[in-house]
């Protein structure tokens, strides 16, 4: 299976510098705009809502149809379908919810198009500014509850996975095969945890 592929949670300063970074010399104490503490933030919903959700989710229904159709099931058969289940619908929940916050992700430049008003009344900055705080924020509320659905909905891929690997006969394949997949739960899990 691999090390599991994970994203960081969202930016935990909305206003500021990543933590442990300090300002540098000279940089505005009063941004214009409100900028997320990682600048790579919506790329990274964008990816992971775009395409590992949907592969995985996809992956997941293809072992259900398998395992359900199949004369000679493995022992866990049971719970490696309703934990492969779980993670279509965390996925697919995930998946959606990404799509959400990237819908409601406008960049300045994004406002200041719509907003050509903006580039010469103050008044009217003061509103984008305002407009482009507020769907920061959003994006990151939705943001955070896409990263959490992934993070769970792929503890039950592997679950699944690893419910799969247990055999009714051991032999050194099937013994590596469960060493690796627990890892990979094991690491998503402490991965998790400290993120």
């Amino acid at each position: 299976m691999g090390v599991p592929v994970s994203l960081p949670g969202p930016p935990p300063d909305l206003t500021g510098p990543e933590p442990g970074h300090p300002e540098e010399a000279g940089a505005a104490s009063n941004p214009v705009w409100t900028r997320p503490g990682s600048l790579n933030y919506p790329e990274s919903l964008r990816g992971f809502g775009s395409v590992v959700c949907p592969l995985l989710a996809g992956f997941s229904l293809a072992a259900i149809a398998t395992i359900v159709t199949s004369g000679n099931q493995p022992p866990l058969a049971a719970g490696a379908v309703a934990a492969l289940a779980a993670a279509v619908g965390l996925l697919l929940f995930a998946m959606q919810v990404a799509i959400l916050a990237l819908a409601r992700n406008s960049s300045p430049s994004d406002i200041l198009m719509w907003r050509p008003e903006a580039t010469v009344s103050e008044e009217e900055l003061q509103h984008a500014r305002a407009v482009q705080a507020a769907d920061l924020a959003e994006t990151t509320r939705l943001g955070w509850l896409s990263f959490r659905a992934y993070g769970a909905g792929l503890v039950a891929f592997l679950l699944g996975v690893v419910l799969l690997m247990i055999p009714d006969r051991w032999n050194l394949g099937w013994a590596i095969g469960l060493g690796a997949s627990s890892g990979a739960l094991l690491i998503e899990l402490w991965w998790l945890a400290a993120n």
